[in-house]
C-alpha cells in the first residue's frame, strides 16, 4: 500500500471548505461542500486557449503483473532524498531549457511510468520536461517569496518544509511501475521522495489562489524562461501544455491528499486524475534579452577610446591597412614598423641600407642606443657628438636605432607606422580590454566576448 502523507491542516482545510479572501488574503472559509474527487473545472475558456485534451481509446487496466523484460531510459539507481536544509521558502519552476541561472540549483525527478502498453502523452510547452515512455520532471529552485497571487491559479513544486505566504500545499502520489522499477532523482528534492518499497513518488506543491484584489499581478523575473503548473492564466500566461502520465495499471495506489480537495476546481483544473495524472502547465516568462555586445571599449595609443561593432559572432574592430603586417601581443594590436630611405639630421649618410655614421674611433662604445667615446684633449668631441659627463655621445634619434657593422657606427633609417605609433620596435595602434580576447581574422582586427 502506498504511504498517504497528509499535511497536519488537512483536516481542518476540508471541514472549511473552499478558500475565500478576506482583506484580499486567501483564507479557508465555509462556502460549499469540497467535491468527492477530482473533477475537470468549468470555467470560461482563457485568453490562451489550453492545450486541448485529445480523446482516445481508454486503456483496460491490467489484471496481472506484467513480468516480460522491459526497456528502460537508463538512469542511476534512487535512494531516500537527502536531509538537506534549504531556505524558507524554496519552490521550483519548470525551465525553458535544461539549465538553470547562477545561484539556481537544478533539481529533476525521474518516474518509471506504466510498461505495457504505456500512453504518455504530452503537447504544447512542457519546458525542460522530458516526456516519452517515462517522465522526467526539471526545476529550478527559487525564491518562492518573490512568488504571488495573479490572475488565476498556478501552482509551483514545494521544495521546502512549508510553502511562501498566501499559498497552500498539497501533494499528489504516484504509483510508478512495479517491475525493476528506475524511479530516480538529482538534487535536495525533499519534502517531494521517491519510495523505495511503494516504488511511487510523491509530489508536494504549493498553490497560489487567484485574488480578486490584484488582478494585474505578475510573475518575478528569475532570468530565464520558465513555467509553473497552471490552466487558465488569460493575462500572465504566454503558452500552454498539457502531460498524461500513465501510472501503473496493476494494484495502482494513486492518490491526492485532503487539502487538494479542499481546494475545489483550483487544484483540479491545474492536476487531476484516479489510476493515470493529467498535467496543466503554462510558460509564463519568457527568455530575457541578452545583453548588448560589444560593450567594453578599447583605448587607442593616444588613449582615445574605441568602439567595437557585433557580426553576429564576434567584435569587429577595423581592417588592417593596406601593406601593413599586424600581429597581437599582449592583447594589443599592431603592425610592423616601415624602415625608410630617409636619415635625419646628424645620423650619416644613406648607403643604400642604413645612415653610415661614422668608423669606430679609438675607445668607442655601443650602450642602450647610443654612442659613447672619451673626448679628446680640452674635452673636444667628434663631429655630431657632445660631451656628456666623462664622454662624448650620441643618442639614436626618436624612431630610429644605433648599431655597430664592420667597425663602423651606423643608424637606421628613420621607422615609419602605416598605422597607429611608433613604440621603439613596432607600430602599437590599440588594446583591448582584460575582459574580452583579442585576434586577427581575414586581415581585420577583432575581439571575442
Amino acid at each position: 500500500m502506498a504511504p498517504k502523507n497528509v499535511a497536519a491542516f488537512a483536516a481542518a482545510a476540508l471541514l472549511a471548505g473552499l478558500i475565500a479572501f478576506e482583506g484580499g488574503r486567501p483564507v479557508l472559509a465555509q462556502t460549499q461542500p469540497s467535491p468527492p474527487k477530482a473533477i475537470l473545472p468549468t470555467a470560461p475558456s482563457p485568453a490562451i486557449a489550453p492545450v486541448p485534451l485529445v480523446p482516445r481509446p481508454l486503456k483496460r487496466e491490467e489484471s496481472i503483473r506484467d513480468d516480460r523484460p522491459k526497456v528502460e531510459t537508463s538512469a542511476p539507481r534512487k535512494g531516500a532524498p537527502p536531509i538537506v536544509p534549504t531556505a524558507t521558502y524554496d519552490v521550483g519552476v519548470i525551465p525553458g531549457t535544461g539549465w538553470c541561472p547562477a545561484g539556481s540549483e537544478l533539481v529533476w525527478i525521474y518516474m518509471d511510468d506504466e510498461d505495457h502498453n504505456n500512453a504518455n502523452s504530452a503537447s504544447g510547452w512542457i519546458g525542460a520536461t522530458v516526456a516519452d515512455n517515462n517522465t522526467r520532471f526539471i526545476f529550478c529552485r527559487v525564491d518562492g517569496s518573490k512568488f504571488a497571487a495573479v490572475e488565476g491559479a498556478y501552482a509551483v513544486l514545494q521544495l521546502s518544509a512549508q510553502c511562501p505566504p498566501n499559498s497552500f500545499s498539497f501533494s499528489r502520489y504516484f504509483e510508478n511501475e512495479h517491475n525493476n522499477n528506475q524511479n530516480t532523482y538529482s538534487g535536495n528534492i525533499s519534502p517531494n521522495n521517491q519510495y523505495e518499497t511503494a516504488t511511487g513518488t510523491q509530489l508536494f506543491f504549493c498553490l497560489f489562489v487567484p485574488n480578486p484584489l490584484l488582478p494585474g499581478g505578475s510573475f518575478p523575473d528569475l532570468g530565464m524562461e520558465y513555467g509553473v503548473f497552471a490552466r487558465n492564466l488569460p493575462t500572465s500566461g504566454l503558452a500552454s501544455g498539457h502531460l498524461h502520465i500513465d501510472d501503473e495499471d496493476n494494484g495502482n495506489g494513486n492518490f491526492f491528499d485532503l487539502p487538494y480537495y479542499a481546494m475545489g476546481s483550483w487544484t483540479t483544473q491545474i492536476i487531476w486524475g484516479t489510476n493515470n495524472t493529467d498535467i496543466s502547465i503554462a510558460k509564463v516568462k519568457n527568455a530575457p534579452p541578452p545583453p548588448p555586445h560589444c560593450l567594453p571599449k578599447l583605448t587607442r595609443y593616444d588613449g582615445v577610446p574605441v568602439s567595437a561593432s557585433w557580426d553576429n559572432q564576434n567584435c569587429f574592430i577595423k581592417h588592417v591597412v593596406a601593406g601593413a603586417t599586424p600581429f597581437i601581443w599582449n592583447n594589443a594590436y599592431y603592425v610592423t614598423a616601415d624602415k625608410s630611405q630617409t636619415c635625419l639630421p646628424g645620423t650619416g649618410n644613406w648607403d643604400f641600407a642604413n645612415c653610415k655614421f661614422m668608423p669606430k674611433p679609438s675607445g668607442g662604445f655601443l650602450y642602450h642606443d647610443a654612442f659613447y667615446v672619451p673626448p679628446a684633449a680640452g674635452n673636444v668631441c667628434p663631429t655630431g657628438m657632445t660631451i656628456n659627463g666623462p664622454n662624448c655621445v650620441i643618442a639614436a634619434p626618436w624612431g630610429t636605432h644605433a648599431f655597430e657593422y664592420q667597425n663602423t657606427w651606423y643608424f637606421t633609417t628613420l621607422f615609419t607606422c602605416k598605422d597607429g605609433s611608433y613604440d621603439s620596435a613596432n607600430c602599437h595602434i590599440m588594446t583591448a580590454p582584460p575582459s574580452v580576447t583579442a585576434f586577427i581574422y581575414n586581415n581585420a582586427f577583432y575581439y571575442h566576448e
